[in-house]
This record gives C-alpha cells, sequence and structure tokens, in this order.
C-alpha cells in the first residue's frame, strides 16, 4: 500500500506543477558516472556556462559541462515556482550535489532519480534535458508528445 501512495504522490505532484516529495524509503538504486561530458546537437562539449567568469565572457575557459555538474546546478537553482521550499530541502538538495557532482560512481536511488529529473527538466533545454535522461534512466522511454497551444 506504502509503495502505491508512492506512485500516486509522483503521478500527482508533477500535474499540480510541483517538485515531488519523496519519503526517504528508495526503492532502487543506481550507479552512474557523473563525469561524462554533455555535448551540443553538433556533437561538440558543452560549456559549462554557470562557472562563467567576468574576465572570461565568451567561456573559453571555462570546462565541460558533466552530467554531475548539470544535476548539481538544478539541485543548487531557486526556481520561482518553490519560493515557499524549506531550509531543509534545500539543505537535502546541497548535500546530495555536493556527494554526487564529481562522482565516477555516485549512487543514486530512484527516489532520487525522480526529484532530480523534475529539476533538470525545470532548468535545462531539450538538449541537455534529453542526455540526461537518457543517463539517469537508460531503459526509460519519453512520453507521447502532446498537442503544441
Amino acid at each position: 500500500m506504502r509503495y502505491l501512495l508512492f506512485l500516486f504522490s509522483l503521478l500527482v505532484t508533477p500535474a499540480l506543477g510541483q517538485t515531488p516529495v519523496v519519503h526517504p524509503l528508495s526503492m532502487s538504486v543506481s550507479s552512474i558516472d557523473m563525469t561524462v561530458v554533455l555535448h551540443d546537437d553538433a556533437g561538440k562539449p558543452i560549456a559549462d556556462q554557470y562557472v562563467q567568469t567576468s574576465d572570461d565572457p565568451s567561456c573559453s575557459k571555462c570546462g565541460s559541462l558533466t552530467l554531475g555538474h548539470a544535476v548539481a546546478h538544478a539541485l543548487f537553482a531557486a526556481f520561482p515556482d518553490e519560493k515557499d521550499l524549506s531550509g531543509e530541502q534545500k539543505w537535502a538538495r546541497g548535500v546530495l550535489a555536493e556527494q554526487i557532482k564529481n562522482e565516477p560512481k555516485a549512487q543514486l536511488s530512484s527516489a532520487q532519480i525522480v526529484v532530480i529529473k523534475a529539476l533538470v527538466g525545470k532548468l535545462y533545454n531539450g538538449v541537455i534535458v534529453t542526455q540526461i535522461f537518457k543517463l539517469l534512466d537508460p531503459n526509460a522511454t519519453p512520453p507521447a508528445l502532446l498537442p503544441v497551444k
């Protein structure tokens, strides 16, 4: 029964425009290489623009954006629809980001992956989201396309 409630909350919460709250009892755990470099649609490594400095406006000195750094940026981000996010949840996200951002064998539960995917989906464009979702959950299939409004 607890499992069914968990699944129901994952289905309903995103539909309400909220980030899912995940119970600490996680399901399965996956080992994921967070050092994988992400690429643009032409196959070139994407620069990590979050580390860009004022003395490098073209980001020529920026390192490549890795899966771990992209996920960390999403976990650290302050989203407009999460103005009331508790300090406890910000802390939990920050600790997870610090633990996994450079980890070649990051251990993530399915519950953590659900939260990460929701946040990544808010922060990045389709090119980056597609790569991240495939790396986090290689067996997942994309949903059906919705009509354009």
